[in-house]
């Protein structure tokens, strides 16, 4: 059961990050009155890390030592926003009106 719900917890946090950069692209990284930035870097890696508790209690084998959770969510919550603001900055340049 513990597995099953790790799984699926990291395919929930796949779909998070692929609605917050879409989010992020096409409202121009938040200009448009939507700021999924902040959202986005915070849920994703806590649902990874969660995800990743659960499928350690589930199999020895995934098991980390308690200091990795900490490194890996704060990497996570790094990349996930730096993605997001490229995104949207892509996303600025590419829906530029008569620039």
């Amino acid at each position: 059961m513990w597995f099953a719900l790790g799984i699926t917890l990291l395919v929930a946090a796949f779909v998070a990050l692929c609605f917050e950069l879409r989010t992020s692209y096409v409202t121009h990284g938040g200009e448009n009155g939507q700021v999924p930035v902040l959202g986005g870097a915070i849920q994703v890696p806590l649902l990874v890390l969660v995800g990743l508790w659960f499928l350690g209690r589930a199999k020895p084998a995934f098991d980390s030592p308690w200091w990795s959770y900490p490194v890996v969510g704060m990497t996570l919550a790094v990349i996930t926003g730096w993605l997001i603001i490229k995104v949207g900055n892509l996303g600025k340049h590419r829906h530029a009106c008569g620039n």
